[in-house]
């Protein structure tokens, strides 16, 4: 059997030769292969470089940490602050170079992700001290509450208040005529207290009513007491009333302008006496009760200005109105916001890792402008 022959100058491929690689080739591919091993090292090195290591996470937090704790211990004992923003505080402690003055102290740091700054410190307006540079994140935060206290002391004169009120406290309701010689009247003391310095009648009420030809006029006065509570001759001030003008119902009205400066805890009296008229010039009703006020009584002259007697369980249908002038509270209460503690957050790079956070009490808690 004849087998096929194949023509050596056939043009068919030659499979086994166009598969393989040349010398030239071969060290071709090596060098471009080493080239890019190269250089992906060196991008890796340098990726690695600029990854903060552990040891320079440590140190920077560390650093933070010692700069928050200084800050911390100033703001501690700070006994005022004139400066509280999230960027910077400024506040005084007690002296500490020993020139009698306080020192003044500010913390200030503008740093943020995008424009760090540095963490800084002055005194008393000095040239500003670097604690740490390039910080990325800072902020102050503060915690406050308001107290309400007493408002200060003030020398001055209270509003007009109802001093006595004596309208029908009990028992019957009877009625005085008031003569020449035959007058009527009613002891009062006025309060003492710590506050109190002095007192100021400014108005009285009687209930008078007319008597006969209603043509007479009392006068109506403040005079001081004796020990024993009976009118003296001293007129503290007086005013003139005519018979006419008593309703026997509504009280009347008598206004004072020189009774000031009476002491406290002292009896004074107020008196209806006779000023003109014929026959009686009015009556003023009192009150007989067996509950009369203790610090007031009221008083008649008998026949004579030197015939003054108490009269017991009684009491004349009166008002007196009054001032107090004392040390009082002015306003009555304040209110202030105080400083209860100070925290504080530090980022000195972008690794949360190296952030500081902490919270210290303000010792003095003083009070601040909210």
């Amino acid at each position: 059997m004849d087998h096929p022959r194949i023509n050596p100058d056939s043009k068919a491929p030659q499979w086994g030769r166009d598969l393989a690689f040349t010398m030239i080739e071969m060290v071709v591919a090596l060098a471009i292969s080493a080239m890019l091993l190269i250089a992906i090292g060196g991008a890796v090195t340098l990726a690695s470089r600029a990854l903060p290591s552990r040891s320079d996470v440590n140190r920077e937090q560390s650093l933070a940490a010692e700069v928050a704790r200084t800050i911390a211990i100033d703001l501690r004992y700070a006994n005022a602050f004139s400066e509280l923003t999230a960027d910077a505080v400024t506040f005084t402690v007690a002296d500490r170079d020993n020139d009698g003055n306080d020192e003044t102290i500010r913390y200030e740091c503008l740093g943020t992700p995008d424009s760090p700054a540095a963490l800084t410190r002055s005194i008393n307006g000095g040239a500003a001290v670097s604690l740490l540079d390039d910080v990325r994140g800072f902020a102050f935060d503060f915690g406050t509450y308001t107290m309400t206290e007493p408002g200060p002391l003030v020398l001055s004169e209270s509003e007009e208040e109802l001093l006595f009120d004596e309208q029908q406290t009990g028992g019957a309701s009877s009625s005085y005529s008031v003569f020449d010689i035959d007058w009527i009247g009613q002891r009062f003391n006025l309060a003492a207290g710590d506050s109190i310095v002095s007192w100021r009648i400014s108005r009285a009420k009687l209930l008078i009513d007319k008597k006969g030809n209603s043509n007479g006029v009392m006068k109506i006065q403040l005079r001081t007491a004796d020990v024993n509570g009976l009118p003296t001759t001293q007129i503290i001030d007086e005013v003139s009333f005519a018979e006419s003008n008593g309703s026997g119902t509504a009280l009347s009205e008598f206004s004072f302008s020189t009774a000031i400066d009476l002491s406290p805890n002292d009896d004074y009296c107020l008196v209806v006496i006779y000023e003109s008229g014929t026959g009686a010039v009015g009556c003023v009703a009192f009150n007989n009760s067996s509950t009369a006020t203790p610090t007031t009584q009221m008083v008649t002259s008998g026949s004579s200005e030197s015939g003054w007697q108490n009269v017991a369980n009684a009491d004349l249908e009166y008002q007196i109105f009054g001032h107090r002038t004392g040390f009082f509270h002015s306003p009555a209460t304040v209110s202030t916001t105080r400083l209860r503690w100070i925290g504080l957050t530090i980022e000195p790079d972008e690794e949360e890792q190296t952030h500081v956070t902490l919270q210290t009490p303000i010792h003095a808690q003083p009070e601040v402008v909210p």
